[in-house]
């Protein structure tokens, strides 16, 4: 009996272990739809935001990203997602860049019932040739 619990024991630790290891492995995308400013993983990049609300069919994208003192240039690309099938899949994507530290896209664009939404949002920070990049995923809209 001593043994068997060991054994679960051993066992349910092992898989712990193999869940930490996971969480940091795709930790190159930030859930929820901000970065603060001066986050230390980050060395162009300053803060960025990605918010989506749905209105009578309507949703209302709005992203941002600003840059540190240094970036001379600022972009993004924000594709709009729907969950079909057991997978997010764009129906609708934007590009914007800007020649200064900040930049802003915002659009909206016609959804249909019965399904959840979300933005993922590439921001990019550039300093001369050297550039930065991060995703980072909105909220999730049932409509």
């Amino acid at each position: 009996m001593r043994l068997k619990k060991l054994v679960c024991f051993g066992l349910m630790l092992s898989l712990l272990t193999l869940n930490l290891g996971a969480t940091k492995t795709f930790a190159s995308e930030i859930i929820g739809g901000d970065i603060e400013s001066h986050d230390a993983r980050f060395k162009y990049i300053d803060t960025g935001s990605s918010r989506l609300s749905i209105s009578n069919g309507v949703a209302n994208v709005s992203s941002t990203v600003t840059g540190q003192s240094m970036v001379t240039k600022t972009g993004l690309t924000v594709r709009l997602q729907q969950y079909v099938d057991g997978r997010w899949k764009t129906i609708q994507a934007w590009t914007t860049t800007s020649n200064s530290k900040a930049c802003m896209l915002s659009k909206t664009y016609s959804v249909r019932k019965g399904y959840s939404y979300r933005l993922l949002t590439t921001l990019e920070a550039y300093v001369n040739s050297s550039s930065e990049r991060q995703d980072i995923t909105s909220n999730v809209v049932k409509y």
